[in-house]
Order: structure tokens, then C-alpha cells, then sequence
């Protein structure tokens, strides 16, 4: 039987499946003989039929989506008025997770208990919580169900927010504008006490909360503000955007903040699917939905060149060999960029090993979660690397096709249905519904989920790469394998 969710009662009869059931609004209510329903009813299950079916054209182009397509619409959140006394819950031993006193749990996935934690598990939350003041709260609790991604994870967490070239409060900005666009309210708060504690101007950070227009003093501060909005608007970077921000930043900063806002979608994407507990005072933010993407953005060629072998530094060196593709030297695609700060090229290269290794979540469903990050984003260069690289894994033609016509597959398998019902309404809503969530959860289990965001998050990291600095599509550039 799967792991209960927190807060709820589960009532079995003999026979039957059990249900769960729970005094929360829209909650996880859909289990056992419950999904059999759902099946019939939900947008999550679509109706499967047989015939003839286009395949995908393999040299066209991503037409845009179309602006209404990208309007979002969210659950109102949790205004807490007061703050609480705060208790700590164990999780294991020298670990320990945050709660709230008087505040119900809302995390979607349950924490693992000390008895349910693997030695690996057990010493990966005592280092995780080591570097979070001894306590393990947040996103990292749960991607703690895959050991390896939760590492990985941390290691972005540390490289994004500690270890850039840019001041803490210009990346902290960054960070920030992508929690609004996506009103991720758990990462909001946490980011804008970092961001305040870094300098940023409290009238920024409520002007950002409102949506308004930020009035800033620094004009760098400025510049990030509209790169990252733009940047999350446009799913790119106009031309004269990108030289602006290229005189004033140079390349190789220029690609750590392409990396924040990525980063920030990332954390966004996690923390609205998993749901910790909120925050114990009033800083959530209002549910009003994230603006409409225009898809602006004009295509061209590359924009940030690949830098000569000549030009490369031992680090960059050592890492080349394992990102070649083709002829010896040949780096390409998002890691030809990425390569420029070879931090964020290693960094990026050991994420994505470990989302291809060790998963719970078979290969054709990660492939099918990336085509639909990529239709997403429009990224054509995440497009047609792996367009191929699916239909090599076993996904039909007409699936592909589908996703690239932003249509619901009519001929895919039930779990087909359900993982790309997942990644679109993680993607398009800015969080997973209820339902689609206890499906998912029902059918693939909580590890299998928190890995098809963790796929999700980084394809979508990808694919705003390749989109800003418009790397040229390269067969084999974003996995090596």
C-alpha cells in the first residue's frame, strides 16, 4: 500500500480498495477504487482510441503556442496571520525536520521517518541537514527519495545561490522574479530573506510581490529585473536585450544569470508540485496567476559562439572530453554555452547523469516529460535532440506528433496519458492539480514523481538556455550516454 499522506484517514473494507479520505478542500481524496473514476472523468485520462496517426515532421520547426495557452490559473494559497510556536519533528538521528505548531501539514509527500530511511538516505539527510542549520525542511526532504537526485539537487541549491560571479542580491533578484512568475509561495518566502539580507531594497521585493514595475537605484538591478521578466515572457531574449545585457555583464555572466532564471523555475516547478508546510507568518504570496508568455521571441542563429579549444582553460579542458559529440573537440549545444563557466557545465552534466541512471521512471516517459518541457519553451533545440532520442526509446510517432501540435496524445498507453497529463499541467498551471496528482502518485509512487519534476525542472533549465543564447540543435549535445 502506498505511503499515507499526512493529515488523512484511510478506510478499508474487506473487498475493497482503500480510499483516502480528508477535511482539506480539494485535497488528495482519489485513491484505490477512487482512480477508476477518475479514469472515465478527469482531462488526465483522455479517451485512448485506434486509427491512423501523422508522424511528427522531423525538420519543422516549434510554431509558437498560442498566448491564450499559457494562461495559468491557481489554487489560492494558505494566508497564515500569525506566527507560531515552532516544533521540531525527528527525522533521524542528529537530523530533524521544521514544523509549525497549530499550522495543518500540507505537504503533499509525506517526509520519510528515521525507520523508512536507507543508510544512503540516513547520510545524505545529515549532510543536507548540516548545511541548512541542522534541519532538513523544504524541497530537499522529498527529493531525499532519490538519493542521487537529492544530491545533485543541493549541489544546484549551492552553486546557484553561493557560488556565482554576480552579487547575492542580483541573483537573488533573479531568483525571485521566477518564484512571482510562477507565485511560488514556499520559495518566495525563503528567497526574500535571503534577497533582504543580501541588500536588495524591500521596495523591490513588494513591488515584485504586486507585480508592479520595481523603482531601483542600482541600474543593474534594473537590467536583471527586465532580463529575467523578458527572459520568462518571451521564453527568450530580444537582440537588443541581449546586447545590453551582454556589454554589461560579459558572457560568462551573462550565462550564470540565464542559469538563475532556469534555477528559479526549477525550485518553482518543486515546491508548487510538493507543497511543504508553509511558511509559520503572513509573506505568502497572493494568488493571482503569473502573466501570459507572448512567445516574442524572434529566432536567429547562435549567439554566444563556442569558445576556440585554444581558448580553453584546464577546467574547461577536463571537461570537454565527456561532452564531445561527433569530431574530437566538438562541444555543442547547451553545454557549448554552459561551458563558458565550467562550474555550471560540470554541474549541469552530473544532474543530467543521474536523471538518466538509477530512476524509477522508465526512459520513455523521461523522454516524453523533456518533448514536453521543450513544446513548453518552444526550444528547437531541445526539440530535435530529443525527438529522435524518444522514438529510439519506443514512444510512438504519433505521441510525438501530438505534443509538438500541443494536443492531448489520443493514441498513447494509459501511463503515457498520465505522465504527459503531469508534465503539461506542471508546466502550463505552474503546479500539478489534485487529481492528476493522485493518479500519479497512485500509479507510479512518490519516487517516480519527485523524478518527473526533477526531469521536468532541468529540461525547462535547458531548453531557456538554448533559447537565449540560441545554441544550434546538435544530435547527442545534452546527454551523454
Amino acid at each position: 500500500m502506498h505511503d499515507r499522506l499526512p493529515g488523512r484517514t484511510t478506510l478499508e473494507s474487506e473487498g475493497h480498495a482503500a480510499i483516502t479520505v480528508t477535511d482539506r478542500p480539494n485535497a488528495y481524496h482519489t485513491w484505490g477504487t477512487k482512480a477508476e473514476e477518475l479514469r472515465r472523468t478527469s482531462t488526465a485520462w483522455p479517451l485512448l482510441h485506434e486509427g491512423q496517426h501523422t508522424p511528427p515532421l522531423r525538420d519543422a520547426p516549434l510554431s509558437p503556442l498560442p498566448p491564450q495557452s499559457r494562461q495559468r490559473t491557481v489554487r489560492p494559497l494558505v494566508h497564515l496571520r500569525r506566527r507560531r510556536d515552532v516544533r521540531f519533528c525527528p527525522l533521524g538521528e542528529g537530523v530533524e525536520h521544521a514544523h509549525t505548531e497549530g499550522v495543518t501539514r500540507m505537504s503533499r509527500i509525506p517526509y520519510l521517518t528515521a525507520e523508512e530511511l536507507s543508510d544512503e538516505q540516513r547520510c545524505l539527510a545529515e549532510q543536507l541537514a548540516a548545511s541548512r542549520g541542522g534541519r532538513l525542511v523544504g524541497p530537499g526532504a522529498f527529493w531525499l527519495r532519490n538519493p542521487a537526485l537529492a544530491a545533485q539537487a543541493d549541489a544546484w541549491r549551492l552553486l546557484m545561490e553561493r557560488r556565482t560571479s554576480l552579487p547575492r542580491r542580483l541573483s537573488e533578484l533573479a531568483i525571485l522574479v521566477a518564484n512571482r512568475h510562477f507565485t511560488a509561495s514556499y520559495a518566495w518566502c525563503r528567497h526574500t530573506a535571503a534577497a533582504s539580507r543580501a541588500g536588495l531594497d524591500r521596495a523591490v521585493i513588494e513591488a515584485l510581490a504586486d507585480r508592479q514595475q520595481p523603482t531601483c537605484s542600482d541600474p543593474l538591478e534594473a537590467m536583471v529585473y527586465g532580463v529575467s521578466r523578458e527572459f520568462l515572457e518571451t521564453t527568450g531574449l530580444s537582440e537588443a536585450t541581449y546586447a545590453r545585457v551582454l556589454a554589461a555583464l560579459g558572457p560568462a555572466r551573462l550565462v550564470e544569470l540565464v542559469a538563475l532564471v532556469g534555477y528559479g523555475c526549477m525550485l518553482s516547478l518543486a515546491v508548487n508540485t510538493f507543497e511543504p508546510d508553509p511558511f509559520p507568518d503572513d509573506r505568502a504570496l497572493v494568488s493571482a496567476g503569473p502573466p501570459p508568455t507572448t512567445y516574442a521571441r524572434a529566432p536567429g542563429g547562435a549567439r554566444l559562439a563556442p569558445q576556440q579549444d585554444a581558448a580553453w582553460s584546464d577546467a574547461q579542458r577536463r571537461l570537454a572530453t565527456p561532452l564531445e559529440v561527433g569530431s574530437p573537440g566538438s562541444v555543442k549545444g547547451a553545454y557549448a554555452i554552459w561551458l563558458r563557466t565550467p562550474e555550471i557545465a560540470e554541474r549541469a552534466l552530473q544532474y543530467e547523469q543521474v536523471l538518466y541512471s538509477n530512476f524509477a521512471v522508465p526512459l520513455p516517459f523521461r523522454e516524453l516529460v523533456v518533448l514536453v518541457a521543450a513544446r513548453f519553451w518552444t526550444a528547437d533545440a531541445l526539440w530535435t535532440e530529443h525527438r529522435d532520442w524518444a522514438l529510439d526509446a519506443g514512444l510512438r510517432a504519433d505521441v510525438i506528433a501530438a505534443i509538438a501540435e500541443h494536443r492531448t496524445p489520443r493514441g498513447a498507453s494509459a501511463d503515457e496519458a498520465l505522465a504527459h497529463a503531469f508534465a503539461s499541467a506542471l508546466l502550463t498551471q505552474g503546479r500539478v492539480d489534485d487529481d492528476t496528482f493522485a493518479l500519479a502518485v497512485a500509479r507510479f509512487g512518490y519516487q517516480a514523481v519527485v523524478e518527473l519534476v526533477g526531469v521536468a525542472g532541468f529540461y525547462s533549465l535547458v531548453a531557456l538556455t538554448c533559447n537565449a543564447l540560441a545554441a544550434p540543435p546538435a544530435r547527442g549535445a545534452f546527454t551523454t550516454r
